[in-house]
């Protein structure tokens, strides 16, 4: 019996140290871009916004929501911007890859509507999706608003033209906060559109 029983727990000793050897698969991290960027499901901004063609002040929330995909099968996370005013809620799509963030107005979107180039720093520029359009970080502030003051804020200019539109948009930026204050002035065929936008709460995930 115990000429039996020596084998036997050589055997088991074995198997027992060559099964603590073999290590979990474990799946592939993916690489994370744009930290700069809060993305974070749950992440919400609230702005206090004048329009001038309505002559109103209005409120509106941003809400970061879900994942999902556009058509063509890009990965992308749900925005959400419900205006207080006209009771509506606009949704877009923000993808965030090694190339920066590109945001698209719907799911059968081709081209983006806006796009962001981190890291951000004074000078830097980069091209839009549309013909003519540019952005350039022009400056970094301290900017004071009903949200609180906050320093190193980027701003970015957008200009872009096209027949008889023109627009120019002025952004100020924080990192790992996002945007903070916005201004834009808009012209097509002769009718001119003004937006000040001011961060007055928020919550990052």
């Amino acid at each position: 019996m115990k000429k039996l029983l020596i084998p036997i727990l050589f055997s088991v000793t074995i198997l027992l140290q060559s099964s603590s050897c073999k290590k979990p698969k474990s799946d592939p991290i993916k690489p994370v871009y744009n930290k700069e960027f809060p993305n974070n499901t749950g992440t919400f901004w609230k702005y206090k916004i004048y329009d001038s063609i309505y002559n109103i002040v209005d409120t509106l929330t941003v809400i970061v929501g879900s994942d999902t995909k556009l058509n063509n099968g890009l990965e992308t996370r749900i925005w959400e911007t419900k205006s207080w005013y006209h009771n509506t809620t606009d949704t877009d799509f923000v993808n965030s890859s090694a190339e920066g963030i590109k945001i698209y107005e719907n799911r059968f979107s081709t081209n983006f509507k806006k796009n962001y180039v981190f890291p951000l720093a004074v000078g830097k520029t980069w091209v839009g999706s549309f013909t003519g359009e540019v952005y350039t970080v022009s400056s970094k502030n301290l900017v004071v608003l009903i949200a609180g003051t906050f320093n190193d804020c980027f701003n970015i200019k957008r200009n872009w033209r096209f027949s008889s539109q023109q627009v120019k948009e002025s952004e100020w930026f924080l990192p790992n906060l996002g945007l903070i204050k916005k201004s834009i002035d808009e012209i097509d065929l002769g009718y001119f559109n003004n937006q000040e936008w001011e961060l007055y709460s928020y919550s990052i995930k």
